[in-house]
């Protein structure tokens, strides 16, 4: 992916500035919360209503560019799939036709459409969410400087520990990544082969297998998607059930801390929000890097151009076998039709060797 995103360097640079801007507005927030708390414990209520309206303002300008955020960074993907789209379609063009027809139509589609979308979302997505979070992780550690070193200590210490969390994860989800984008490329061959191969069994009066064939087929993606959703969503439940452990221990220590008078009361309310934003970002952070490590086998079919491989064999057998049992059925059908032809020729024979036998 690094390629692609150099490719368009100066607006990817430009995206990320604006992730920073936007991370830099939302903590900003959560310090003024810490300001409003405090205002409010000294009953200063105008400095109170003050801080609410540029805590309101900062919302708002926060929403408008996640807006212009949003919408810059579709663009930017699309252009770079284009690029990707473009340059599998320049491969194909550079081989020779009998070349393009050992690859099935329907894993070619699933190239282009299933693996781009995958490409998508768990690649270029994932590497803007990562960059919004680090940026997020980065001044919110900032902002904890000003309260207390020790709590941004504490944060550094479990920020370790949650950083190397993910490693174990990392193969049992590329080979759930692999597996499942194997299970798209074999839906739709799958189906257009059978669609393809619809007139033969329907003219076989056949119909129950062309059913039972798209069924087997459907029922092994659905169980490739299901191994895929309980691997993704275990390691998203792993990562965040550290993340609130980590935010209640910067909670105990905040706490401690202003009983024993070494900062404001108003401290806990945005120590709360702010390490809540650290440790959700760090557990996103390596839910994302799983997620960016596992599209490494899709990114590798754009490398080479796609041939045909042992595990495709099996198929095109079985494919081999039915065209040979509806060839047979076929000719049973005609041997049944010729038998009262036969018959009547038999018949007009043995007339003519009786008539040949007269004197």
């Amino acid at each position: 992916m690094r390629t692609h995103i150099l490719k368009y360097k100066y607006e990817n640079l430009v995206h990320i500035l604006l992730l920073a801007l936007n991370a830099a507005i939302f903590v900003s927030a959560s310090v003024t919360l810490a300001l409003m708390t405090n205002q409010l414990v000294s009953k200063q209520i105008q400095s109170f209503l003050a801080l609410l309206g540029l805590e309101v303002g900062l919302y708002v300008i926060y929403l408008v560019l996640n807006y212009i955020i949003t919408v810059h960074q579709a663009k930017l993907i699309q252009k770079m799939s284009l690029v990707i789209r473009q340059s599998y379609l320049s491969k194909i063009t550079h081989h020779s036709f009998s070349e393009f027809r050992k690859i099935d139509i329907g894993e070619h589609l699933s190239v282009l459409n299933n693996d781009i979308q995958l490409i998508e979302s768990n690649g270029f997505t994932s590497i803007y969410i990562l960059c919004s979070t680090v940026f997020t992780t980065l001044f919110s550690i900032i902002a904890l400087l000003s309260y207390d070193v020790r709590i941004v200590l504490l944060v550094i210490l479990l920020t370790l520990c949650l950083t190397y969390l993910p490693k174990p994860f990392a193969t049992k989800m590329q080979k759930a990544m692999e597996r499942f984008s194997k299970a798209n490329e074999e839906l739709v061959s799958g189906i257009s082969d059978q669609l393809y191969g619809y007139a033969d069994v329907y003219y076989a009066s056949r119909k129950h297998i062309f059913l039972r064939q798209v069924k087997s087929i459907v029922e092994d993606y659905i169980s490739q998607k299901i191994i895929y959703t309980k691997r993704s969503t275990s390691t998203e439940t792993l990562m965040s059930l550290f993340s609130v452990i980590a935010q209640m221990l910067i909670l105990l220590l905040t706490g401690l801390l202003i009983i024993f008078g070494n900062i404001a009361v108003g401290t806990i309310a945005s120590v709360g929000q702010i390490s809540g934003n650290i440790f959700n970002s760090l557990s996103t952070i390596n839910q994302l890097q799983v997620t960016i490590k596992s599209v490494e086998p899709i990114l590798r079919k754009f490398e080479d151009y796609p041939t045909v491989s042992k595990s495709d064999l099996p198929i095109f057998r079985i494919l081999i076998l039915r065209m040979c049992v509806i060839l047979l059925e076929k000719m049973l059908l005609l041997r049944d039709s010729l038998k009262p032809l036969k018959r009547e020729v038999n018949t007009l024979l043995l007339d003519a060797q009786v008539v040949g036998s007269q004197p």
